[in-house]
């Protein structure tokens, strides 16, 4: 593996993912969380976005787990950028198991990512662009210094599902 990241191409993905998340991100992470009576409130970012958090809404887990997801989304995304492959849709179903003792932290997850409508010749490119992404993904990193993280990417392949019948594109 060590020879994929050393060439030339993926130095250049890494470094323009790198920049990306500086632009994006900055150096500093910032939310406002207002809470009322309970556990009910909402979580606010810098550019306004609002999300219910508590009994009616996400909880903790639930927002760590789509962070995970979403963060090594945008960082697979950028690699295939680069690489030039396209895709009609993409599902991450992220799952965890917490420990039993105190503190709860995660034991465990699992990503399973399904792929829509990028040609079959690009599968194993695909497959090893998400491998990349958990190299470089800040949360992913994170979270797998507690936890141990498995995944797999699976495809759905449109031409196989159009001739059965099963599949009409929007248009």
């Amino acid at each position: 593996m060590s020879d994929v990241l050393s060439s030339g191409f993926y130095s250049e993905i890494i470094i323009s993912v790198i920049e990306l998340w500086e632009v994006i991100m900055g150096d500093e992470v910032h939310v406002l969380l207002e809470f009322s009576e309970g556990f009910s409130g909402s979580g606010i970012t810098d550019s306004g976005y609002q999300i219910r958090i508590g009994a009616d809404g996400a909880v903790p887990y639930d927002l760590l787990l789509m962070g995970l997801g979403s963060c090594l989304y945008a960082t697979f995304l950028e690699i295939l950028g680069k690489k030039k492959i396209s895709f009609t849709s993409t599902k991450i179903e992220v799952s965890g198991e917490k420990r039993r003792e105190i503190p709860t932290t995660l034991e465990s997850c699992f990503i399973t990512v399904i792929i829509v409508g990028t040609d079959k010749s690009h599968w194993k490119s695909v497959e090893k662009s998400f491998e990349l992404a958990t190299k470089y993904c800040s949360i992913y990193k994170t979270i797998s210094g507690v936890a141990e993280i498995n995944w797999e990417v699976s495809f759905v392949d449109l031409s196989f599902v159009r001739k059965a019948g099963c599949y009409e594109e929007n248009g």
